[in-house]
């Protein structure tokens, strides 16, 4: 101590030990484990313990990254509507392979909300505990009903997030390839103008298949209080065609 200034003097080895403990307070180690391994004077513990936080940092910077591309991901589902625009207009789409988990639609019940009250406790199950989820739902749509313009939904959907590694009852693969789709308002509106622009469609691309193609209805909310206006974006699945390519 300076008795005439009053200020503690610290030697040059004192400096660089409380520098030292400054640094390492950055790297985000608590005050216990710098001071334990100071004390015990082992560069070696030092070591292993920021080998340590390491892996521990690598952990969060994943965390931090997934949630990052779910809020990246939800503001593209808001905007999708915006950015694509919406009118009666069809449209040739392509996507990858995909994966729901589905509730089948009994057909004695609403369209809105019976199956949806299941599938969410289906999700929100045991079985399904290590499965993440996009938060986008959807119908799949009965094609034979949907040509003569009726919405016909057989299954409601919500995305999962990758494919799952462990098979599950309710899992359904939307397969990669090329889609006809077309938007419209199902619950509220049904097709409205579309059901003649499917018809004319349905008879050049699928009129020579063998089985139905699966049709899938994206839902795209545009507000928080209801959903039975949404515009739903109706994807066809169409058959592989060199030409189409």
């Amino acid at each position: 101590m300076n008795e005439a200034t009053g200020y503690r003097r610290y030697t040059y080895d004192q400096i660089n030990y409380i520098d030292r403990i400054k640094y390492l307070q950055d790297f985000g180690l608590s005050l216990d484990e710098i001071r334990s391994s100071l004390e015990s004077n082992s560069v070696d513990d030092l070591v292993e313990k920021l080998e340590k936080h390491t892996l521990t940092i690598d952990a969060e910077i994943k965390r931090l990254t997934e949630i990052k591309n779910d809020i990246c991901s939800y503001i593209k589902y808001y905007r999708h509507t915006d950015d694509c625009g919406f009118n009666s207009l069809p449209f040739r789409d392509k996507r990858p392979d995909t994966y729901v988990l589905a509730e089948p639609v009994n057909s004695n019940e609403p369209i809105y909300g019976y199956a949806g009250y299941r599938l969410t406790q289906k999700k929100n199950s045991a079985e399904f505990k290590n499965c993440r989820f996009i938060r986008q739902n959807g119908y799949i749509l009965d094609y034979k009903s949907l040509i003569e313009g009726k919405i016909v939904p057989t299954h409601y959907y919500i995305y999962m997030k990758e494919k799952p590694q462990e098979k599950h009852d309710g899992i359904i693969k939307i397969p990669a390839g090329n889609y006809f789709c077309l938007r419209s308002k199902i619950l509220s509106d049904g097709l409205s103008d579309s059901p003649e622009l499917i018809k004319n469609a349905a008879d050049k691309i699928w009129d020579d298949i063998n089985s139905p193609p699966i049709v899938i209805a994206d839902e795209y909310e545009d507000n928080f209080n209801s959903f039975n206006n949404c515009i739903y974006e109706i994807q066809i699945h169409m058959p592989k065609d060199k030409n189409r390519e």
